[in-house]
């Protein structure tokens, strides 16, 4: 474990009320996730073999030029909360979805969250998908990737399991970054972070 840990600074309720009022301007809802615990020296493998255990062995997110992609931004333990954007009921292309996306991304002063970010939702929230009322969904992080000459995000995903409606299956994924989105697709920022350290 890492000796430096940053101050956990919790998003107020006036501004988690304040985040939602602006997201019905842009036709999509937020949803706070608090205390999102990240190492973000962790090695990009074993992140992705500890928090999607159902990720296959052969699957794009674990090709060296990905984790390449998203070295480390500090060797310290960050604690923080996590707030997602989803649109309701739409879905536009990539093209719309960006441009409706960055107007609201500016205008609530929040930032990309990195793919260890949003790994560390499945870490701590292992059936995160059952406390929002979905069968499937995924958390996608908005720091793109350059994969086969396209843009590309990594994703953590959610699915219940056939065996218990309590357990879901996590796999960690990568897919091309003009997609169609609708309201089980979510998307992971943060408040701006203070100066991590290196």
């Amino acid at each position: 474990m890492n000796s430096t840990t940053s101050v956990y600074a919790p998003i107020s309720h006036a501004r988690t009320a304040g985040l939602s009022l602006l997201a019905t301007k842009f036709g999509a809802r937020t949803h706070v996730i608090r205390r999102i615990h990240v190492d973000q020296g962790r090695d990009w493998n074993e992140a992705i073999n500890l928090i999607g255990p159902d990720t296959q062995g052969t699957s794009f997110i674990r090709k060296p030029n990905i984790g390449e992609q998203y070295l480390p931004v500090s060797s310290q333990e960050d604690e923080f909360d996590v707030i997602l954007f989803s649109y309701l009921g739409d879905r536009s292309s990539g093209e719309k979805l960006d441009d409706r996306m960055s107007s609201w991304v500016q205008e609530a002063n929040v930032i990309n969250t990195n793919p260890r970010e949003v790994f560390a939702i499945g870490q701590r929230y292992r059936n995160f998908n059952t406390s929002v009322y979905r069968q499937a969904m995924s958390i996608n992080c908005p720091s793109y990737c350059s994969f086969i000459g396209q843009r590309h995000l990594c994703f953590l995903s959610y699915t219940r399991s056939h065996f218990s409606e309590r357990i879901a299956h996590r796999s960690i994924g990568l897919r091309i970054r003009d997609f169609l989105a609708n309201e089980d697709d979510w998307f992971a920022f943060r408040e701006p972070r203070p100066e991590l350290v290196r």
